[in-house]
């Protein structure tokens, strides 16, 4: 805590020692901690945070989206189902790294839960 009101905050925060961006109109290319931004299309979704390598190259032809990185990180997908208590629910895999975890809330028809959500 400081007494003179400071807040310790990032410009760009990066599990490596380095971050660099370059853009040029509306394309970019980057080193450092980003966000995949694959969220469009719920068949095609890719919602992941990685450290390395992404370039978004957008021109008046064409748009690429591209990205690289070296992780040991996995996905874990745990369906935990309501049984009408509270409390805790345990996830499969541990440790979660802080930050790095998805919720998402689904309600599914209790007599057919294997039928998929309906998404409005």
């Amino acid at each position: 805590m400081y007494g003179d009101s400071s807040e310790i905050g990032y410009e760009a925060e990066s599990q490596d020692n380095m971050y660099v961006k370059i853009e040029k109109d509306r394309s970019s290319i980057m080193y450092g901690d980003y966000h995949t931004g694959l969220t469009q299309n719920e068949f095609t979704r890719y919602d992941r945070t990685f450290n390395g390598v992404k370039a978004d190259i957008d021109t008046e032809r064409f748009s690429v989206k591209a990205f690289g990185s070296r992780t040991s990180q996995t996905i874990t997908k745990d369906e935990l189902s309501g049984n009408g208590t509270s409390g805790f629910y345990f996830l499969s895999k541990s440790p979660v790294i802080e930050n790095s975890e998805t919720v998402r809330i689904e309600v599914r028809d209790r007599y057919h839960p294997e039928r998929p959500p309906v998404v409005s």
